[in-house]
């Protein structure tokens, strides 16, 4: 019988500009009339290009109230009546040692822009869970997410997450390294299209960022990429 693919689309957002508080509504007011304008503007736009209804759209967040109020906000706007899951496959990079993390973000304070990915306190895994762990953390949520939605839907979603954690896809898809420059901005959107294939390990990954377009292979047991 010949294969007939399944689309999921999924929309990848940064939260909003934050105070870093951790308290609720962890937004500044600039940020979260950021926010409402890329739900209304982008947002808004992908569910109506994907004829996306909201009984087949799940929102989904990290735990932290940063990323939590930016999918309120979104939901809000949206319209979106239905609940809000939280998911720690999206929650930011873990502080393993708080008193130390605190310490070493402190240093960083005025030094501009800092490479998350290369700045070496970040990969002292005693302090942080690491650049790595977090990109094999986010990849293991985006194969269960697939597989869930594949079986049992929506068929469609949002992801409200991090900048350490969307830096990965943004590279290993779209190849654009971060730099002060290229960096992942707030509520930047990413737009994924994940298609079904005759191989039921493995998907393929469509993706639009910054006019840019791309396609790869993943394969779902090792939440690994690779060429079309």
């Amino acid at each position: 019988m010949r294969h007939q693919p399944s689309v999921l689309p999924i929309l990848c957002l940064r939260h909003g500009e934050t105070k870093y508080t951790g308290q609720p509504n962890d937004l500044t007011l600039e940020g979260e009339s950021h926010v409402r304008h890329i739900a209304g503007s982008l947002v808004s736009s992908w569910m109506c290009a994907s004829q996306i209804a909201h009984r087949n759209l799940a929102i989904v967040s990290s735990p932290a109230p940063r990323a939590r109020y930016t999918a309120e906000v979104v939901a809000e706007v949206l319209g979106y009546k239905g609940p809000i899951r939280i998911r720690n496959g999206l929650q930011p990079m873990i502080w393993r040692d708080p008193v130390r993390a605190l310490a070493a973000c402190k240093g960083l304070s005025g030094k501009g822009y800092v490479d998350y990915e290369t700045e070496p306190v970040f990969a002292d895994s005693t302090i942080f869970e690491t650049p790595d762990e977090v990109k094999k953390r986010w990849y293991a949520f985006f194969s269960e997410h697939v597989r869930f939605a594949l079986r049992f839907g929506p068929k469609h979603a949002i992801f409200v997450s991090h900048y350490e954690v969307f830096c990965s896809i943004v590279r290993d898809l779209f190849g654009i390294v971060a730099t002060e420059a290229t960096a992942l901005r707030y509520v930047e959107p990413i737009y994924l299209h994940v298609i079904t294939t005759a191989d039921v390990d493995q998907v393929v990954v469509v993706g639009g960022f910054r006019h840019r377009v791309a396609a790869v292979k993943f394969h779902l047991p090792t939440c690994s990429f690779h060429p079309v």
